[in-house]
């Protein structure tokens, strides 16, 4: 057990717990009308979003104290959980530029290709490994040609909608000024 990486892993996710339980625990303000106000829903998606960082490192730390080889977490898992924490991220500066806000619609749009890969990898995953979702099964899933192509289709999939987020958010800022 690399006893460096674990500590790093235990600090980051000591760290993202707190500011995620603080930005949690703050009291929403509403405005004059009732609504919850931008930074109040700033704070929640900021929230959210190292709630989630949270949740990846506590993966890494499980893994490295089993004994498990953490890395392979590397190739499919960070970078889903990655993604959605940076769409909770884009989404809390739109809030925090009081920019307009996305339609449901279009907040569907990005993640459903994500999730189609996601279940695509699952469901390339059972005919071989059956509901046995260990992580020495994985590991070896991780290794074979069609999980290597869900990465790819991942990859290629982040890379897409990175650039429209990019994009919008580039709108929202110019509004902004």
């Amino acid at each position: 057990m690399d006893l460096t990486t674990l500590i790093a892993y235990v600090f980051n996710c000591a760290v993202c717990t707190t500011i995620g339980t603080i930005f949690l625990l703050t009291p929403i303000q509403k405005d004059v009308q009732g609504k919850v106000d931008s930074f109040s829903k700033t704070r929640l998606c900021l929230a959210a979003s190292a709630l989630i960082e949270a949740l990846t490192s506590l993966l890494y730390i499980s893994r490295i104290i089993n004994g498990v080889p953490h890395l392979s977490l590397d190739h499919f898992t960070s970078p889903l959980f990655i993604y959605f924490a940076i769409c909770i991220d884009m989404t809390a500066i739109i809030y925090l530029l009081h920019g307009k806000q996305p339609k449901l619609r279009t907040s569907i749009l990005y993640v459903t290709p994500v999730l189609l890969v996601w279940l695509t990898h699952i469901i390339l995953f059972i005919p071989d490994y059956g509901l046995t979702f260990s992580a020495k099964a994985y590991n070896e899933f991780i290794t074979t040609k069609p999980a290597i192509y869900t990465c790819y289709a991942l990859y290629a999939v982040f890379v897409v909608e990175t650039a429209y987020i990019l994009k919008s958010v580039g709108k929202q800022i110019i509004r902004f000024r």
